[in-house]
C-alpha cells in the first residue's frame, strides 16, 4: 500500500502561524479528494453512533472518573473529518495548502 503523503508541517504548526487555519490531520491526496475521508468516516460510523459518542464523550468529559482511552480514536477521526468538510467548502484554500506542499495533486 502507497504511503500517503503528509503536508510539511502536517506535525509542528508551530513553525508557521499561516498553516494553523489549514486542515493539518489530513493528507496531500486527502485534501485533494475529502470526499475520500467523508466517506471512511461514515463507513466508520453511522450517524446515530456519532450523535450517542459525543453525548457519551461530554458526560465522560464532565465526569473524569470514566475511561476517556476509548474516544481518542473517534477525536481524531472528528478532526480529520472537519478538516475535510472544511476543504469542500472552496478551493481556493486546498490550491493553496497543495502548492505550498509543491504537489501536482489537483484538489477537486
Amino acid at each position: 500500500m502507497k504511503q500517503e503523503q503528509q503536508l510539511p508541517l502536517a506535525k509542528d504548526s508551530t513553525n508557521a502561524p499561516h498553516w494553523v487555519g489549514w486542515p493539518l490531520q489530513l493528507t496531500v491526496q486527502e485534501i485533494a479528494d475529502p470526499q475520500t475521508v467523508i466517506d471512511r468516516f461514515f463507513h466508520q460510523y453511522t450517524l446515530a453512533e456519532v450523535r450517542m459518542l459525543l453525548q457519551d464523550w461530554l458526560l465522560t468529559v464532565i465526569d473524569t472518573q470514566q475511561d476517556v482511552g476509548g474516544y481518542v480514536s473517534l477525536c481524531n477521526d472528528m478532526v480529520r473529518f472537519t478538516e475535510a468538510v472544511f476543504m469542500t467548502q472552496g478551493n481556493e484554500l486546498a490550491a493553496r495548502v497543495l502548492a505550498e506542499a509543491n504537489c501536482t495533486v489537483k484538489p477537486i
